[in-house]
């Protein structure tokens, strides 16, 4: 698996290479990229690479910024992809993806199923020694029955 961690510039025109990790200002000097270009406005255009998204914007230059041939405005920010064509003014700006390979480690514990060798379970979590049983109490002796109560004789009925 690949994750694009940036995009390295290259200008023809100059021969040169820059690579772009975040964001950069390209301009004719005083910028972070300086083109000394016929046509490359002091302070031109900037590129942004944020959240896996290559972006445009034109700083109102007097040559423009193209992509795909057509005048970008200076009022809104132009997303790019991989097939567009830039040009700073009319200097054509080749985009070139920074790959880096991010280790899959979706299967780190899932067994070879062309492998031959056994995976090894972890040992047994050891058992808690077996709680002693508590001592039987004797039962107390049954008390003794007390009589009955005798009961009243019955009431002459008049």
């Amino acid at each position: 698996m690949t994750n694009i961690r940036g995009y390295k510039l290259f200008f023809p025109t100059l021969g040169k290479h820059y690579e772009l990790l975040d964001s950069v200002t390209i301009g004719r000097m005083g910028q972070d990229l300086n083109l000394d270009l016929d046509g490359v406005s002091y302070k031109h255009c900037s590129l942004f690479f944020q959240n896996g998204v290559l972006s445009v914007i034109d700083h109102d230059s007097a040559e423009g910024t193209f992509v795909n041939g057509n005048r970008i405005s200076s009022e809104e920010m132009i997303i790019l992809f991989e097939q567009d064509q830039v040009a700073i003014g009319v200097h054509p700006v080749q985009l070139e993806p920074i790959e880096e390979i991010v280790p899959d480690v979706s299967n780190d514990f899932l067994p070879d199923p062309m492998s031959d060798k056994k995976i090894n379970e972890p040992p047994a979590m050891p058992q808690a020694p077996a709680m002693p049983q508590a001592p039987v109490m004797p039962q107390a002796p049954a008390m003794p029955q007390t009589p009955a109560m005798p009961q009243a004789p019955a009431m002459p009925q008049a």
